[in-house]
Parts: structure tokens; sequence; C-alpha cells
């Protein structure tokens, strides 16, 4: 009964730790994402695809760090690294979004940071750049990203 019970408590944290990403497709299916902090694992509609790089926590900043190109893939987004520049390029829905390695974002939204060849950006400033709406929950330390409507 303990055993059951732990096993329960686990999976409600597991799933209250969670980063879920929502956005509309260009044929207005809906896309989730789930992504758990320190985890590898992470799901697109419901699909279970691993990270090579876990996101994290930037304690530093205070911001949580996500690998760029399976979360703007996902969401339908193209992209580009153009390693000369270290330079991330990400086209959204007629939108460009240029983010280079080691600068920081304005108005204090992080820094991007090249961690063991995977180029990982604040996720918050990801999805408000491909106009979705960021928020987070102080209680279980999860963002939750909502499309627009």
């Amino acid at each position: 009964m303990k055993t059951m019970l732990s096993a329960v408590i686990l999976i409600i944290v597991f799933l209250f730790s969670a980063v879920s990403v929502s956005a509309a497709t260009s044929i207005g299916a809906k896309t989730d994402i789930n992504i758990y902090m320190g985890e590898r694992g992470y799901s697109v509609n419901g699909q279970y695809e691993r990270f090579d790089v876990a996101p994290y926590q930037d304690t530093t900043e205070w911001r949580s760090m996500v690998a760029a190109r399976p979360i703007a893939e996902a969401l339908g987004a193209s992209v580009t690294w153009l390693d000369s520049a270290k330079e991330l390029i990400i086209q959204y829905k007629g939108k460009t979004i240029k983010v280079v390695q080691d600068t920081p974002l304005q108005d204090g939204m992080g820094t991007p940071r090249l961690i063991n060849d995977r180029f990982m950006i604040p996720v918050r400033y990801l999805c408000e750049q491909m106009d979705l709406t960021v928020g987070w929950a102080e209680l279980d330390q999860s963002n939750e990203i909502i499309e627009q409507q």
C-alpha cells in the first residue's frame, strides 16, 4: 500500500513540474508539448520524445532553458544554425527570430547558451517571440504556454 501511494505521489509531482506548450499549426490543429525541467523526456501531442540535453533552470537569470530546435520544429518552425556567427535563426508564421549565443536578450529575458552542442534558450523568450502566451505557476514551479486566440 505504501509503495502504491509513493508511486502515485511521484507521478503527481512529475506531472505538476512540467512546462506545457500549446500552439496552433497551419491547419488549425493544436500542438501540445510538455517539457520537464531536468528530464530528457518530453511529449509532443502525447508522443514521447527525448532531448539530447535536458532542460534546466538557469538560477543566475531565473529562466527555464530548453533546446530551441526540437521545440521550435515541433511547433512547425524551421531552424537554421549559422556556426560562423554563433546565431540561431527560427522562421515561424512569417516571423524571423534571430538569437546569438552568449548574447543577453532584451529586457533581461536571459542569455542563450550552447550546452553539449545544443542551443539552449529561455522557453519564455522563445514562446513570446512565437506569439504564445506564457504563465508561471509558483506553487509547482512550472511554466504554462498557451496559444493566443
